[in-house]
């Protein structure tokens, strides 16, 4: 039978690139990879073809049959598959001579009760969500950090067989999402990431800007400012753009203008607004601004902004919210540390935690890969930071 230097020989190229275009490590052209596995359909026709066998892992059979890893173990383990991937994925075996490992697919299933809950910040009441429904549904649960843990380390565990899915609770960067989620059973937790492919558990954070931009309007505010920004490493925080999506959708249709330049762009880092404001800066460049051009109400990213904005407002004397209406585009715990009490859309995060873990395991025990996504109903808290008639501590629904 053939070994790699007739393949390379029957291809013209060198048995190294031959190697590499059957593990699908580049670099290597799209010409040279036709060319290397026309040889390779040939000579296995001619019964020559002999890849040997050791070397040949699952990735090798997912890359050359272009699908996921998940798609090849459904395959290889009988599960739901459509046709054309199924197909294709046992020409890939065939060709590449792959069996797998019994004992290992044997001892996984024992242990594959796992899913990973990755985070950077969690709420106490995420984790009662989390570690809840996991405990309800027979599944332990490895807490990593999506802050300090690489890709490499998420594919690990994956790949490894020590956990069947992610749950990605605050994480930013959606690319490391989108990859994974070839690899295992992805979903996405809240408003950090919003990859249309992946499954994910969220609130229409459109919605909750349009609506509560629209309530400070009926109020008579007319010069809003809804602060945007981006994550530590510069990624774009997708609950921040749909929530302003909403705010100038709102300001759209009520004919009031948007406010330009970094006054209301943060920038880098959003999270850093804490330290931001607990410098004073920004009322104080704000306060730099003529009259006529300065907010009468201010929408914060978070609650712990909303808090130490107001705390700042009422060190250069403005009044909360007689001067300057302020509202949290997201609740946290601190929305209740500072009087007057902070108007905010209200995440639950112990419910949204407990259904993204149901998801999670609801397509794993299924094998279902059509993502899944669950829209999560939202209340608008309106509280002494907007509304006089609730100053400083009483609260209320916004009803629409």
């Amino acid at each position: 039978m053939a070994t790699i230097q007739q393949i390379a020989k029957a291809a013209g190229v060198s048995p190294a690139t031959v190697s590499c275009v059957l593990r699908n490590k580049p670099p290597f052209s799209e010409k040279t990879k036709e060319k290397v596995l026309a040889a390779v359909k040939a000579l296995e026709e001619q019964e020559q073809v002999q890849v040997p066998q050791q070397s040949v892992t699952i990735r090798d059979v997912a890359n050359l049959a272009g699908v996921s890893i998940s798609t090849v173990s459904n395959v290889l383990n009988g599960y739901p598959v459509g046709e054309e991937s199924r197909a294709r994925v046992q020409k890939a075996v065939a060709q590449l001579h792959y069996e797998p490992n019994i004992m290992g697919r044997s001892l996984r299933r024992e242990r594959n009760n796992r899913i990973i809950a990755a985070v950077s910040n969690p709420h106490w009441s995420a984790l009662r969500g989390i570690y809840g429904a996991a405990d309800e549904l027979g599944y332990e649960v490895i807490l990593m950090h999506s802050g300090i843990n690489r890709k490499e380390d998420f594919a690990r565990q994956l790949e490894g067989g020590m956990a069947q899915g992610i749950l990605f609770f605050d994480f930013f960067d959606e690319s490391v999402v989108s990859q994974l989620s070839e690899r295992g059973y992805v979903v996405q937790c809240g408003g950090c990431t919003d990859v249309k492919s992946v499954s994910a558990v969220r609130y229409d954070y459109e919605a909750a800007g349009y609506e509560l931009t629209s309530e400070l309007i009926r109020l008579g505010r007319k010069r809003i400012w809804s602060i945007t920004g981006t994550s530590r490493r510069g990624e774009p925080i997708s609950f921040l753009e749909q929530y302003h999506a909403g705010y100038l959708r709102a300001m759209a249709e009520h004919g009031l203008p948007v406010p330009q330049g970094n006054m209301q762009d943060w920038g880098d880092d959003v999270y850093l607004v804490s330290e931001y404001l607990a410098k004073d800066q920004y009322v104080s460049n704000m306060l730099r601004l003529p009259p006529a051009e300065r907010p009468d109400a201010i929408i914060a990213p978070t609650g712990d902004g909303a808090a130490l904005l107001i705390q700042a407002l009422r060190r250069y004397h403005l009044q909360v919210p007689e001067d300057v209406a302020v509202a949290a585009a997201l609740s946290s715990d601190n929305l209740h540390s500072t009087y007057p009490y902070v108007t905010a859309m209200q995440q639950d995060w112990n419910t949204l935690a407990y259904e993204s873990v149901r998801l999670l395991c609801k397509l794993i025990q299924s094998r279902e890969q059509t993502p899944e996504r669950i829209t999560l109903h939202h209340d608008i808290v309106l509280r002494g930071s907007t509304h006089v008639e609730l100053y400083p501590f009483l609260e209320r629904p916004l009803e629409l």
